[in-house]
């Protein structure tokens, strides 16, 4: 497309100038254009002479067709119903608007339509913005009615999602405007064209939709359905904790599953809260396999308008406080001060020849709790500071530590270059494995050399980046600021007040005691004291111990079947033993061969008795860092094997090469411990392995540097 419009650019549509606005976060001067890039065409702000906002949105040469000039008319035709303001449109067209077309070709039938304004509904959902039970009803109950107005007129949206409605709260609940749907490219009504391939928005789409696609007056149900829902229980502390980084509650894949824990949620606060209604409502929805089996909006307005009372034996978790407690993760190449950092931070020394960190040091911090008064008994966060050693051999294990719903801090050596620090490697695997969580850059070492990296590229590339600061742990330089934005940046996480039932507490403090006497419990112990303590609900369960595992309390993998199997364990017990072994400089010189006799050289400790050392060694089979040579008796660590390629007679031909924005060396390694059982006669090392299967072999060899991963083959 063309039509590359700059901010303060006008054109005349009909009798009035229009002028292109910049973003406003970026203020009035912006060179960045207010625009909004869909799937069917780029959406920009502008303004009329007379200083009304409007949207014109300009389609893609692939989806502008003469067809929209029916369909805005019909459009047009029911602007006046209730949450459809966006539908008074004009189409720009050589017929309508000829000088402007051949001027701007990209513009033919491009649409001139009112701005609405307010937030969309899944960027509340994203920013986890709490609001009250009533709101969420009040919003529920307008959008019910809407969608039941549309229907009993024959008419359907056909691509309802978070983003296409907006709450406009600067009016009155009662306004027409309060709620408003936008985007009508795919309306269905009595003399609107016909559209084909319409197959919805991911988590909200039946499975049938996302098949085959549906364009009728029933298409809205099921997507509707899940709206409405959403903003009924979004209020619910539990709801906005099961979310990762999400723009809606539920996840395309988990879409009308039985096994998922998101749904019975949804049903149990549906149900504690008296919309037995509409839990049974929604319930019929979720288990429908077509649109027909899914009860009409006008069934959900009646429900939500009039929810019943709720049924005492529902009123469970009256008793709620805020956790109050959170994860800072701290990452960054070896050497660079990570653990000075953590020590000047808690305790204001520091030690000139720091040891090398060799695994996960776990610390606890107390930061303010800047919405408390002073005076409360509670009035600080607890913190819990995972400080990573940053060896090469110990990133294999990182993806397995790091969690979403934490503080990162990327520590680098102001003396090394942005490259020698692996600025981006980094910010790509906290991407990776710790979702949106916000990333603080700290330039260490600044009494030697000031930090020197592309800060504006860094920020616009990974906008999670909320700081760059820059320290010297061994005079204390910028220490003072680090700590308060530490605190502020603490303090705007999310989930760090989220009201969360007592019991839940309980059950916390006294997993925490069986993990300092024990290290590990089986699953059907923490199922025990789930049940002692009132908690009984599966969904409760789930929910409670992933709570635990991103806060760093404990370790329980129960989203990689794999790994669940090994119940809830002791995260510094777990993560140094693995490390012990990793850094073992015999099994170093022994090729990455782990004997059971060599193990109980290196666990030779008070922690790591006898009988649970093959524990350990079963955790690494399962994250994929080693693999049985004899059965519980010799194992193989690829990330020890030697680099040296091996000599090959090898005659294979290039198949295929995979080029990866950043690649772990793990990724290799981990294919090697999958792959093991198909190595043709011992032909491995540490990056790369040839592999026999039937007749044919094949050579997987990755170029770290290179970020590039290359499958030759011989014998097709």
């Amino acid at each position: 497309m063309n039509f590359e419009p700059k901010p303060g650019e006008t054109i005349r549509i009909g009798v009035n100038r229009y002028t292109f606005t910049a973003l406003e976060e970026r203020g009035p001067a912006s060179v960045f254009l207010y625009a909004e890039a869909g799937k069917d065409g780029t959406v920009y702000k502008v303004v009329d002479n007379h200083g009304k906002n409007f949207g014109l949105k300009v389609y893609y040469p692939q989806t502008r067709s003469k067809a929209r000039i029916l369909q805005s008319k019909k459009l047009t035709e029911i602007s006046s119903l209730p949450g459809l303001k966006a539908c008074n449109q004009r189409i720009i067209s050589d017929v309508t608007e000829p000088d402007l077309v051949k001027q701007y070709p990209d513009l033919e039938y491009a649409l001139l339509m009112p701005c609405i304004e307010g937030n969309n509904w899944s960027n509340i959902i994203a920013a986890k913005q709490p609001f009250s039970s009533s709101s969420g009803r009040l919003i529920a109950n307008n959008l019910a009615n809407i969608l039941c107005n549309l229907e009993e007129h024959g008419i359907a949206h056909c691509n309802l999602s978070g983003n296409n409605v907006k709450i406009n709260t600067s009016v009155p609940t009662g306004s027409n405007e309060f709620i408003s749907l936008v985007d009508f490219d795919s309306m269905f009504g009595p003399g609107f064209p016909v559209i084909d391939d319409i197959y919805g928005t991911p988590g909200y789409r039946n499975r049938a939709q996302a098949e085959h696609g549906s364009w009728e007056i029933k298409t809205d149900r099921f997507a509707g359905a899940i709206l409405l829902v959403e903003m009924l229980i979004f209020h619910d502390d539990r709801i906005r904790y099961s979310l990762g980084d999400d723009y809606s509650y539920f996840l395309e894949e988990e879409m009308q599953l039985s096994k998922t824990n998101r749904f019975p949620l949804a049903i149990q606060v549906l149900r504690e809260q008296g919309d037995t209604s509409t839990a049974e409502l929604f319930t019929k929805v979720w288990h429908s396999k077509t649109l027909d089996e899914c009860p009409s909006l006008c069934e959900w307005a009646k429900a939500i308008t009039h929810p019943a009372a709720v049924p005492i034996e529902l009123r469970k978790n009256i008793n709620k406080r805020s956790s109050l407690e959170a994860k800072c993760t701290i990452v960054g190449q070896g050497s660079v001060g990570k653990t000075s950092l953590v020590k000047r931070i808690m305790y204001g020394g520091f030690t000139t020849n720091q040891s090398k960190t060799e695994g996960i040091s776990i610390n606890h911090w107390q930061v303010d709790d800047n919405n408390r008064l002073i005076t409360s008994p509670r009035s600080q966060i607890h913190l819990n500071i995972w400080d990573f050693g940053g060896q090469e051999i110990m990133h294999a294990t990182h993806q397995f530590f790091l969690t979403k719903r934490s503080l990162y801090l990327l520590v680098l050596d102001s003396r090394l270059t942005q490259e020698e620090n692996r600025v981006e490697y980094w910010l790509k695997i906290i991407q990776s494995f710790g979702g949106g969580s916000p990333v603080l850059i700290v330039g260490n070492k600044i009494d030697q050399h000031p930090l020197d990296i592309d800060r504006t590229g860094l920020q616009k590339k990974y906008p999670n980046i909320v700081g760059t600061l820059e320290t010297s742990a061994a005079t204390g330089a910028g220490i003072e600021e680090l700590k308060a934005t530490i605190t502020e940046q603490v303090n705007n996480l999310p989930h760090v007040r989220d009201l969360l039932p007592e019991t839940w507490f309980t059950i916390k403090t006294k997993l925490e005691e069986l993990g300092r006497q024990s290290n590990f419990i089986t699953h059907d112990k923490y199922l025990e004291l789930c049940t002692e303590n009132e908690v009984s609900d599966e969904t409760s369960q789930r929910t409670l111990i992933g709570f635990l595992h991103d806060l760093g309390v404990v370790l329980h993998f129960q989203d990689d079947p794999r790994l669940e199997a090994l119940g809830i364990l002791n995260p510094q017990w777990v993560t140094n033993g693995v490390y012990k072994i990793l850094n073992s400089h015999t099994l170093f010189q022994n090729k990455g061969v782990l004997t059971t006799s060599m193990l109980d050289e290196i666990l030779n400790l008070p922690e790591y008795p006898r009988g649970k050392r093959l524990f350990i060694v079963d955790m690494m089979k399962k994250f994929e860092l080693c693999y049985d040579i004899e059965s519980d008796k010799t194992f193989l660590v690829p990330d020890l094997l030697p680099k040296d390629l091996p000599k090959l007679k090898f005659n294979g031909v290039p198949a295929f090469e995979y080029v990866y924005p950043v690649l772990p060396s793990s990724v290799i390694t981990r294919f090697i411990v999958r792959m093991n059982q198909k190595i043709d006669d011992g032909l491995v090392w540490r990056t790369g392995v040839v592999l026999k299967i039937g007749e044919n072999t094949a050579l997987v060899k990755a170029d770290i540097e290179d970020r590039k991963i290359t499958i030759a083959i011989d014998g097709v």
